[in-house]
């Protein structure tokens, strides 16, 4: 085998095995995603912003991984001109491999995308009730103080 084939070849089980590794990460991000809907529903906002922390470790993992990506794949790259390339290529388990794992990420992307829509709106809609209910409990307190200082004054006004 040539030598250049040879890099190919380790070249292209590394993308495998960086793009299995994302897969990975991703399933875990989209669980995460998950939890925090399931947070955000019951009205759990340490829980959510402890899970946005724990998925933000993660995405800082996988920003690693797409840099190392682009590296291997500039090795891969510059082998797509020569003459021969293409037979060594398209014979290569690892490369269906990368292209059934990608498809996967792509939906994991997707339904990740999803949910944080989601989780956006119910997040946005929570702290705008939690905002008119504490506007509502000021102002029903601004009465109550208010109450109290006229039966205060009658109490002066009796005696």
């Amino acid at each position: 085998m040539m030598r250049w084939a040879m890099d190919i070849s380790s070249s292209l089980h590394q993308l495998r095995e960086m793009t299995e590794e994302k897969c990975i990460h991703l399933q875990q991000i989209y669980e995460l995603t998950l939890k925090q809907s399931e947070a955000l529903y019951s009205e759990q906002i340490k829980r959510f912003v402890d899970l946005s922390s724990s998925k933000q470790k993660i995405i800082e993992k996988i920003n690693i991984i797409d840099e190392r990506f682009e590296r291997v794949y500039d090795v891969v790259k510059k082998y797509a001109s020569t003459g021969t390339f293409s037979e060594v290529f398209v014979k290569q388990k690892d490369l269906i491999e990368i292209q059934h794992t990608i498809s996967i990420i792509q939906n994991l992307v997707d339904q990740i995308r999803s949910k944080e829509l989601e989780n956006d709106f119910l997040y946005k809609k929570m702290i705008s009730e939690m905002m008119t209910s504490a506007t509502k409990s000021i102002a029903s307190r601004q009465e109550q103080i208010a109450r109290y200082k006229k039966m205060n004054n009658y109490k002066k006004f009796v005696r």
